[in-house]
């Protein structure tokens, strides 16, 4: 048998902002902005975070699209704990925004409507893509020069993509649907590299004609690259199984975390004969298996 809690449902208040920015010349002439708009983002981070704000960042080298989210009756919450950010870049000279508002839905359902059309947009089926991630704790966020530190690291990240993937077809996506509100780290299986996270970033590309075998080896080698400043600077640190790099060098401490041994061990129990594998999951012996 089956048992259901149900719960009143909540509204849905969302901060939607998209902007291009606006320097003459390559892309690169507009590395500035981005700078400025990911410090901000990092300086706000752990307030939002604290308040139950989540959402997601996309950021190209010539524009960003944000999508700010806080589940909540008081539908003036939202815009009060974001306004600072918000009035930053509607006040930038080097920022031409083409939308920035906020929307209540009274219904989960409805403010669906919005996430499909982010899916079918940035994440759609049938391409080739490059990814890799990095969990970024709370610890990055507590200072001025640690928020430096960090934008500096991505932005590492953002020149070496598009360096790879020069058509605009280089992503960073900065996910904020950590739980770093539920620190319950011990007595799950997950990576306990979540529980202090504030972002979960990504380096994305994507295309959509082979290049053919080396250079797409060349590429995905090259991709791992992307992350290696984060990296630096999280040491010990993790990312999501499901959007790490499947190269990833150290992937029982980076998806897994301490939790590796205990793991392995209820693996080598349940499941001698490895049934059940999969690359880099718990018991995986290598590319051969």
């Amino acid at each position: 048998s089956y048992r259901f809690q149900l719960h009143p449902a909540v509204k849905i208040n969302v901060y939607q902002f998209e902007g291009s920015f606006t320097t003459h010349g390559n892309e690169t002439a507009n590395y500035a902005a981005l700078k400025q708009v990911l410090t901000q983002h990092a300086t706000y981070q752990p307030t939002w975070s604290h308040n139950n704000i989540s959402g997601h960042a996309y950021y190209w080298p010539t524009k960003a699209e944000i999508y700010l989210v806080l589940p909540s009756n008081n539908e003036t919450a939202l815009k009060t704990l974001t306004r600072g950010f918000s009035s930053f870049l509607a006040n930038q000279t080097n920022i031409q925004v083409t939308k920035s508002n906020y929307t209540t839905y009274p219904k989960y359902t409805e403010f669906l409507q919005i996430t499909d059309g982010i899916a079918a947009e940035y994440t759609p089926g049938g391409i080739f893509e490059a990814v890799a991630g990095r969990l970024i704790p709370r610890s990055l966020f507590e200072s001025k020069r640690k928020v430096a530190d960090l934008v500096d690291a991505v932005l590492q990240g953002v020149r070496l993509s598009n360096k790879l993937l020069p058509a605009g077809d280089s992503l960073t996506q900065i996910i904020m649907t950590t739980p770093v509100n539920h620190q319950n780290g011990n007595t799950t299986s997950a990576n306990p590299a979540w529980r202090p996270a504030l972002w979960h970033t990504l380096m994305t590309g994507g295309w959509t004609s082979e290049l053919g075998v080396q250079n797409e080896t060349n590429l995905l080698e090259a991709w791992l690259d992307t992350v290696e400043p984060l990296k630096r600077l999280t040491p010990g640190g993790g990312c999501y199984l499901n959007e790490g790099h499947y190269l990833e060098p150290k992937w029982q401490e980076t998806f897994f975390g301490s939790n590796y041994p205990e793991l392995l061990r209820i693996k080598k129990k349940y499941d001698p004969t490895h049934f059940f594998d999969c690359w880099k999951c718990v018991g995986w012996k290598g590319p051969s298996e």
